[in-house]
């Protein structure tokens, strides 16, 4: 297997901000008066804000207007860009800037990420230069498991699907870069996911098989 590029998720691979998205989430259900147990977020885990929202309504048999639907997901990112703010390089997981030394000098490195926030948070964790390819929520339609994301980051470093590494915590995403024909380094929960190709405890394992 030839590996030209590693394409990797951002939360739970790079960064930590899990704390930050279900603070936001209850702080918002709370306000709304919407059932949120902190065990659901693993539900929520790498999917968009849309998405998880709808995930949160369904498990609480509610369903809101559009409009209200609309006002209670971005009362959830306006609270979430808010925690941001307190985020720095503590917050970016164990081992993960020297594995990026390691690799940047052999591979083609790209972020992909559902998330709306993504340029923020790899600005404020120092993290951004070790990427030249930046694939976010606010570039795609369709969120994971749609490979819509991990396709615009392979087509934008202009590298064959099959010789990108996708690196992911998520079902979600392992399923996304399934689909789309790329070999997949499955993290923490997702090592055992239907279609990785490699399975890590935590993303600075990879330096031991790249």
């Amino acid at each position: 297997m030839t590996i030209r590029a590693v394409i990797f998720d951002l939360d739970g691979v790079l960064t930590s901000t899990d704390r930050f998205h279900t603070e936001a989430w209850q702080a918002t259900c709370e306000n709304w008066g919407i059932p949120f147990s902190v065990s659901s977020s693993d539900k929520l885990r790498g999917v968009s804000r849309k998405e998880s929202a709808l995930i949160i309504l369904r498990e609480a048999g509610l369903s809101l207007s559009e409009e209200e639907f609309e006002r209670f997901s971005d009362e959830k990112n306006r609270l979430f860009v808010t925690l941001l703010d307190s985020m720095g390089e503590g917050n970016v997981l164990p081992g993960v800037k020297a594995l990026l030394r390691e690799l940047k000098p052999r591979y083609r490195l790209a972020v992909a990420s559902s998330s709306r926030n993504a340029v923020k948070i790899l600005k404020r964790t120092g993290l951004m230069p070790f990427f030249e390819v930046i694939v976010d929520g606010t570039m795609i339609r369709c969120s994971k498991p749609d490979p819509e994301v991990f396709q615009k980051a392979a087509d934008a470093l202009g590298i064959p699907y099959d010789e990108c590494l996708v690196v992911e915590d998520s079902i979600a995403g392992v399923s996304a870069a399934f689909k789309l024909g790329c070999p997949v380094a499955g993290v923490g929960s997702a090592s055992v996911a239907s279609g990785v190709t490699y399975s890590l405890a935590e993303t600075k394992e990879l330096g031991d098989i790249l």
